[in-house]
């Protein structure tokens, strides 16, 4: 029978495991998700393949564990965003949404291009962790358009499927900011935009024309 590991050692271990996720997102960063193998990233740590197996059982574990490292980041970021009031919290929690797309788009880019592929990224069990930090995320802006539907600021309805009404029509706004560059339809404040159509659907007065025209950081 083995002895459990010491704090000390698990502390270590889950270090390395942060370091090893890192130079992962580095290696997407540079090349893209298909970049992402085990000997890329052990050339990028100077360490033999073989030592990564210590901490991923293989690419796939791999490629997991550094989504659901961004999904955590991005959870956290949505989680921090609030405002006066039950509706400004939505909007808030939606521009956080976009902000961190602008901000990390390496990590937000892994993540965009394993759910706009329709093939099947990852296997079982490692696709259905990803997809409970997916749900867990929606739930963060679920809880918060429920609450503005108990304040009155919105009609009452399914929370869970306007969250994810709203989630698919902010990650298709984040994506037009690509189009920028030709300065057409200010796709900057797009994501914005097509949240408070949603919201007017719902119920929604119109926001202050502050928020209206204020684009993510």
């Amino acid at each position: 029978m083995h002895a459990s590991p010491s704090p000390h050692v698990r502390r270590k271990r889950q270090a390395r495991r942060q370091e090893i996720l890192a130079e992962a997102l580095a290696v997407v960063a540079e090349g893209g998700a298909a970049a992402l193998t085990m000997p890329a990233v052990a050339a990028r740590l100077g360490c033999t393949v073989g030592a990564l197996y210590r901490y991923f059982d293989n690419r796939d574990a791999l490629e997991a564990a550094l989504q659901l490292r961004v999904l955590d980041e991005l959870r956290a970021s949505v989680t921090a965003a609030s405002g006066p009031d039950p509706l400004a919290t939505v909007r808030a929690t939606g521009r956080a949404y976009a902000a961190f797309a602008g901000r990390r788009p390496s990590a937000f880019g892994l993540l965009a291009t394993s759910l706009a592929d329709p093939r099947v990224q990852l296997p079982e069990p490692y696709a259905r962790s990803v997809f409970a930090g997916i749900r867990d995320t929606l739930a963060v802006l679920a809880a918060r358009i429920e609450a503005a539907q108990r304040a009155g600021a919105l009609r009452d309805g399914d929370a869970e499927a306007r969250a994810l009404a709203a989630w698919a029509a902010l990650h298709g706004a984040v994506q037009a900011r690509k189009f920028a560059r030709f300065d057409t339809a200010r796709p900057d404040t797009l994501p914005a935009a097509v949240l408070d159509d949603l919201l007017r659907a719902w119920g929604a007065s119109d926001p202050p024309p502050s928020i209206q025209q204020e684009p993510p950081p």
